[in-house]
């Protein structure tokens, strides 16, 4: 029955190349939009605390400056009281004006000498006489320069009032307008929503100021003044979005890359996969046998069927170089089918001449759980020329997954019922599963060619070669060493009463007219 191999849509490859390559670019400007959003945050709220200071700051020399004057000038604009009012406003340059009120309101003198005749104030810009303290009154035009000025007021010990006059741009000044943007602004605004002071344009409809933008708003120690910057969202991003068109743009160039590789391994592997089920149709496919010495006679008792492809082009191809191939899309289970026919047909003739020797077939770890395994081994064991006995199949423990009542038990466990016996191969290079051991109940352990080399190095690997050995013997498990090269290993081999072994040292994989010939050669 031909089976046709599992073709893996390379679509979900691409996807997953896609995936790959983007996700963490925009997990990274994720992070960043955030980053940059709490950082613009941050320093819009050090800028409005720096101003909150500085307003702090003026309201309180202000106040100290009113009680000064209140307590000297009592109110009454005496050339005396002038004189003191000069002086102050020539001492600090923060205040642009100071002025005496009366209790009728109006105006008597400033810093500049007597207002004659007395400028009546407009009632919006009066102070409340009935409180006695420091008033911040709001916007007021100086009477000289016909400026625009915070006026911040304080009652006398008499009926009248002193005033001092800042310029608005004391709180701004040192502002950069450029940190906020195009749309943003800061604004200084009394308890009652008058505004003393802004930078940048304000928005009149409260909405608008609180849209997609970054606010931040403190009031002054007194609570006399609330102080709120806020800038645009798209003003704080102006930088990241530059990353984002460089990240896109990588991003996109990964993916393309990795999209491309994709498609050339998938279908590299799909035309290798298509060239395998060519090779099997040509039988280009042949098998080697590798012959199983017993040590203490030298004599062959078995051999190993190993599969080599004989390609057209390329020349005899090892299976590390096909195998894991045809394990992915599923060639594996043809090419196992045709393996396990072929030796045991081999194996049958072999026996016509040497009836005591037994064949070891490797399965592939994907192939233990193909539940066409059993019928295979089945129909191919079905020859009373081959006794069942006498056929070993291995298993690499390197990929081999245990399941507790999975189809791979079952697998085994069919075997078994078959009488074959069953070998566990490259033992010590997987998990080494002690239970498994116990479980499964194995015939043989091959000690790896990796382990077998180690033997003379003074390598401290050695030393699992003698836990592999003394753990059969506890297990009452056969031993067979694989790779054995040198006399040196044979000799070390023969010490510990290892009674298998195969490698170079005593032959070479052969072919199966070649195997022949070796084993006659033997025998006479």
């Amino acid at each position: 029955m031909l089976i046709k191999p599992r073709r893996k849509s390379f679509q979900w490859y691409v996807l997953l190349a896609i995936i790959a390559s983007t996700v963490p670019s925009l997990i990274l400007l994720v992070f960043t939009y955030i980053q940059t959003l709490s950082r613009a945050a941050s320093s819009l709220e050090q800028e409005v605390e720096s101003a909150r200071i500085r307003t702090n700051n003026l309201l309180e020399q202000a106040e100290s400056t009113l009680y000064r004057l209140a307590k000297d000038t009592n109110g009454q604009p005496t050339p005396e009281a002038i004189n003191l009012l000069r002086r102050k406003i020539y001492n600090d340059p923060r205040f642009r004006e100071a002025g005496i009120i009366n209790e009728a309101g109006f105006l008597v003198a400033t810093n500049f000498g007597p207002v004659d005749p007395p400028l009546k104030i407009p009632p919006e810009y009066r102070p409340n006489f009935k409180q006695k303290q420091v008033q911040l009154v709001g916007l007021f035009r100086t009477v000289l320069m016909k400026e625009k000025s915070i006026v911040i007021s304080l009652p006398t010990t008499g009926e009248g009032r002193v005033n001092l006059l800042v310029d608005p741009i004391i709180l701004t000044e040192y502002l950069n307008p450029s940190e906020l943007g195009p749309e943003g602004f800061m604004v200084f605004k009394k308890q009652n929503g008058q505004v003393l002071a802004a930078l940048g344009r304000v928005p009149q409809d409260p909405a608008i100021a609180q849209g997609d933008r970054i606010t931040v708003s403190k009031l002054s120690k007194n609570e006399k003044v609330k102080i709120t910057a806020s800038l645009t969202k798209a003003w704080a991003l102006r930088d990241w979005k530059n990353s984002v068109y460089v990240a896109f743009g990588v991003s996109l160039l990964c993916a393309a890359m990795m999209v491309w590789l994709v498609m050339r391994i998938t279908r590299r592997t799909q035309g290798l996969s298509q060239e395998i089920l060519l090779g099997l149709q040509n039988d280009e496919f042949v098998l080697h046998y590798q012959p199983v010495i017993e040590l203490a006679t030298g004599q062959c008792i078995g051999s190993e069927a190993l599969i080599r492809w004989q390609h057209p082009e390329h020349g005899l191809i090892f299976p590390d170089a096909f195998i894991p191939i045809a394990e992915e899309t599923g060639v594996i289970e043809l090419i196992t089918q045709w393996v396990i026919q072929r030796a045991i047909q081999d194996q049958a003739e072999v026996l016509q001449q040497f009836p005591h020797l037994h064949l070891a077939i490797n399965l592939s770890a994907t192939e233990l759980s193909s539940p066409r395994l059993l019928q295979t081994i089945s129909e191919a064991l079905n020859q009373p020329q081959v006794p069942q006995n006498q056929i070993i199949f291995e298993i690499t423990e390197q990929n081999f997954i245990i399941e507790e009542d999975g189809i791979a038990a079952q697998a085994i466990a069919g075997i078994r019922k078959l009488s074959s016996q069953i070998a566990l191969d490259d033992f010590g290079t997987g998990y080494s599963n002690l239970d498994y051991l116990r479980r499964f109940q194995f015939d043989y352990l091959k000690i790896d060619r990796s382990f077998t080399r180690s033997i003379g190095s003074g390598s401290v690997i050695v030393s699992i070669v003698e836990t592999i050995i003394e753990l059969g013997c506890k297990l009452d498990v056969q031993i067979i060493a694989e790779g054995v090269e040198t006399e040196k290993q044979l000799q070390y081999l023969l010490d510990k009463e290892v009674k298998l072994a195969q490698g170079w040292l005593f032959s070479k994989s052969l072919a199966i007219a070649d195997f022949k010939d070796f084993i006659a050669a033997q025998s006479s």
